[in-house]
């Protein structure tokens, strides 16, 4: 059992140096908002489900070793690691065009479901954090850390210098995972990685207790939504779940006021 100051410690140290002070921000389309409002629960996915190919890129080398006894290479299979391992996005990027138009899903057609159009969130890292970081094995297995920017040469670079290392799974694992090609830079994007021991039974997806709704200090809905009636729906549906009427608005990004000028 660790003391507080342990405690401490090792949190400090599986935040990588990211402000705990700073906001941090997540599109979450409103059906998925409105469920982790009424259950009070933060929802953390496996990694295998993310769509980059270069995700995770260390655990889809073929790693092999030589088998004296078959006198042949037999192939090391990383795959009841890799179900173990779960991450969540956020943003340092207060507002950006680009992420309502990749994670927002809207149409001014009036049969579009609302369901689909993101809701952004802004909380705190250390109340983010404070979340999934529960317990003294956390010291092992959970982090949170600014992604690195890395251009396709430099992630060469990197994986073919892990022919020269003792391989540490885990640690090379979770290390490429707060690497990302420089393509994605504009994402300015902090991660909650989560790798678990394959003792543990792999599951879908974890969940953590929010004890507070209240660490959510922002609810912003798509600059794009400009129906009035559309507005005052979401906003109904997000304050019934406990969340004052005050924090939730509109995006500004749209939002063009021409000014009178004499000639």
């Amino acid at each position: 059992m660790l003391f507080m100051e342990d405690f401490d410690f090792y949190r400090k140290r599986r935040m990588n140096n990211l402000d705990e002070q700073a906001y941090v921000y997540k599109y979450i389309p409103l059906k998925y908002l409105l469920s982790m409002l009424k259950n009070k629960k933060l929802r953390i996915d496996k990694i295998t489900t993310w769509e980059d190919p270069y995700e995770n890129f260390f655990l889809k080398e073929e790693f092999y070793t030589y088998v004296p006894f078959y006198q042949r290479d037999i192939p090391i299979s990383t795959e009841e690691i890799s179900k173990r391992i779960y991450g969540q996005s956020w943003t340092l990027k207060e507002e950006s065009d680009a992420m309502w138009r990749i994670y927002s899903i809207y149409s001014e057609d009036k049969k579009f479901n609302l369901d689909e159009m993101a809701i952004k969130i802004k909380v705190q890292v250390r109340n983010l954090f404070d979340l999934v970081y529960t317990e003294d094995s956390c010291m092992a297995t959970t982090s949170i850390g600014e992604i690195q920017y890395k251009t396709t040469q430099e992630i060469e670079e990197w994986r073919n210098n892990l022919r020269c290392a003792k391989i540490d799974f885990l640690k090379f694992s979770e290390e490429c995972l707060f690497m990302k090609r420089d393509s994605f830079q504009h994402e300015e994007e902090v991660r909650i990685i989560i790798s678990e021991c394959t003792e543990k039974i792999a599951q879908e997806f974890l969940e953590f207790k929010i004890p507070n709704i209240g660490i959510f200090e922002e609810y912003i809905l798509d600059p794009r939504l400009n129906n009035q009636e559309d507005i005052d729906n979401v906003v109904k549906l997000i304050s019934e779940c406990g969340v004052e009427k005050s924090l939730i608005s509109r995006s500004s990004l749209y939002d063009f006021f021409p000014k009178k000028i004499k000639l």
